[in-house]
């Protein structure tokens, strides 16, 4: 199964990204997501 994983990711680089595998590997592995701004309650 891993190896299927790294075949997928090497031809997204490929055909995607310009063979660009750290670039590949932003869209494809999943991040955390960052809060963008700070939520404040008015009482």
């Amino acid at each position: 199964a891993l190896k299927k994983a790294d075949e997928v990711e090497e031809a997204f680089a490929e055909h995607f990204m310009d063979n660009d595998q750290g670039k590949a590997m932003k869209y494809l592995k999943p991040h955390q997501r960052k809060e963008s701004h700070a939520v404040t309650f008015f009482t």
